[in-house]
């Protein structure tokens, strides 16, 4: 079973339209990920991805004007003392849901990589990994349970 989690009730109707144009089979669930409990699979989930808001408020200027003006605040930014906010929970709940060897997979901060895997690693997730994007910044991280 894949589960999609959004915040807010329009972007989770955008993903529903998205899921339905494409024939995905996905249970799509109305939660904060920072406050919610994710739900939970059969055998545990043998990957969980991820895009959460991880633009620090610092760096809103040198965003593309089409960005800030097409996504909510709340889906892009982080304040600059906390980037790793998002992450910290994910980590953690995921470890929580995901079955023995399972992928996680992360969009983030090019900025970041070196802070992402210490994270990564410290909650005990091994083979952390960042790969660059096709403009060559880091831009995701891989790592197995």
């Amino acid at each position: 079973m894949v589960h999609g989690l959004e915040k807010e009730e329009a972007a989770l109707e955008l993903a529903r339209e998205n899921g339905q144009l494409n024939k995905l089979e996905i249970k799509w669930i109305l939660a904060d990920m920072l406050r919610d409990s994710w739900p939970k699979n059969e055998g545990g989930y043998s990957i969980v991805i991820s895009n959460p808001p991880y633009v620090r408020e610092c760096e809103k200027d040198g965003m593309e004007a089409n960005v800030l003006e097409h996504e909510p605040f709340t889906a892009l930014f982080v304040e600059d003392g906390n980037a790793l906010l998002y992450y910290r929970h994910i980590a953690e709940k995921a470890r929580k849901v995901m079955a023995p060897g399972a992928v996680l997979w992360l969009e983030i901060n090019e900025a970041l990589g070196a802070d992402m895997i210490k994270l990564l690693e410290t909650s005990h997730y091994r083979e952390v990994n960042i790969y660059r994007d096709i403009h060559g910044k880091e831009r995701f991280a891989k790592a197995l349970l």
